[in-house]
């Protein structure tokens, strides 16, 4: 089995790789910016505020993991199916909705860290829903110790 590096650096094109990694930075600044709006809002909708950053979020993980997937070069041709890929941004939507919500108004740490864990499950569902959607002559095994 070959390293997650060795899979990156050689199966992948690094030029829709930077492009992923511009995404990221993109949809951490836009998303940064709409939640302090929402802090400063605290009486006038933050929950609209919190629901495009969490929108936001959402957009930006779900386009950065099928930009990163577009970047996949295994030396074979690959597609993808629409259903999949469409549920993939099904899942991550509402969670990152729900934990953002959720963490917006949680007064404990510890509940910002399970409103954290809950988005972290919605993008682990996104992944695994959105590598379902990948096409190719072959048989797809997961790494046990991987997932």
């Amino acid at each position: 089995m070959k390293s997650l590096g060795y899979c990156i650096v050689h199966e992948h094109d690094l030029r829709l790789l930077t492009l992923a990694v511009v995404l990221t930075i993109l949809t951490l600044l836009t998303s940064s910016t709409l939640f302090r709006r929402a802090a400063r809002r605290s009486r006038t909708g933050p929950a609209l505020w919190v629901s495009l950053g969490a929108l936001c979020v959402a957009s930006g993980a779900w386009s950065v993991h099928f930009v990163a997937m577009l970047a996949y070069l295994p030396g074979l041709p690959i597609g993808f199916r629409a259903a999949p890929t469409l549920a993939s941004f099904a899942i991550i939507a509402p969670s990152a909705l729900l934990a953002f919500l959720k963490g917006q108004k949680a007064a404990m740490p510890f509940a910002r860290a399970l409103a954290g864990g809950l988005f972290g499950l919605g993008v682990s569902g996104m992944h695994y829903m959105g590598m379902t959607a990948l096409e190719a002559p072959g048989r797809f095994s997961w790494s046990a110790a991987t997932v």
